[in-house]
């Protein structure tokens, strides 16, 4: 599982970047990638500080 989450995680932050950087979303659209990629980030820093232990 771990394996898979690393690309992942980092392939969901650059679509998000990629989805922001477009310009196409309304203003809910971009509340809710903020809030969609935020997460996802968030939980790829809790793994990562956990890994370390």
């Amino acid at each position: 599982m771990l394996l898979l989450f690393v690309p992942l995680q980092f392939g969901l932050t650059l679509h998000g970047a990629w989805l922001a950087a477009q310009g196409g979303l309304g203003v809910a659209g971009f509340i809710g990638l903020v809030l969609t990629v935020g997460g996802i980030n968030g939980a790829a820093i809790n793994t990562a500080h956990e890994l370390g232990h």
